[in-house]
């Protein structure tokens, strides 16, 4: 037979080691948290960084937007660049050294279209691979991102179709799609 005292200490140890689970499970619930906040900021802090470039980027082609692609601009929902034009810009550019003025003109205007679907599809992997927060990066350009591919859409499959690649800037198309349901 245990005496009063063992049986005490007994229960006692068995509520040290209960309150011991317990503090324990708190202390994991609390380092997963924070983990968890922490990714959280880390993924806000990358979206203001794609965002920022993103502007950076843009900001440094406006002039050249605005010049080659008024209708950018203009502040209503503009016709997108139709199949002929499409086509006239990506073959304006001439492998040879005998362009003129024009055609120089029209590849800068090319060139120009590309760069800018290059730096739209960056936020575009950006957010289907949740590289950042998908929300910031959606407020900030879903809407640009939506007009500027409508517009450079039939320039997008001429691209496709000449380079024989389907998969040329697909990341905008699966962004544009996946910004337009959230």
């Amino acid at each position: 037979m245990q005496s009063k005292t063992g049986y005490a200490w007994e229960v006692l140890g068995i509520w040290v080691a209960a309150f011991a689970a317990v503090v324990s499970a708190c202390g994991v619930g609390v380092v997963y948290w924070n983990i968890t906040e922490e990714n959280d900021w880390n993924k806000r802090i990358e979206a203001a960084r794609i965002i920022k470039q993103l502007d950076d980027d843009l900001r440094e082609r406006r002039d050249d937007i605005n010049k080659h692609f008024p209708a950018l601009f203009s502040g209503q929902l503009s016709a997108p660049l139709s199949k002929d034009n499409a086509r006239n810009l990506f073959f304006s550019c001439k492998q040879d050294d005998k362009q003129d003025r024009k055609d120089s003109a029209r590849c800068e205007a090319r060139k120009t279209a590309g760069d800018v679907l290059n730096s739209f599809e960056d936020l575009s992997i950006s957010y289907m691979y949740e590289l950042g927060d998908r929300e910031m990066l959606a407020e900030a350009w879903s809407h640009e991102l939506t007009r500027y591919f409508m517009y450079f859409e039939n320039f997008i499959k001429t691209v496709r179709l000449e380079h024989k690649d389907p998969k040329l800037w697909i990341s905008i198309d699966s962004a544009v799609a996946k910004m337009g349901k959230s």
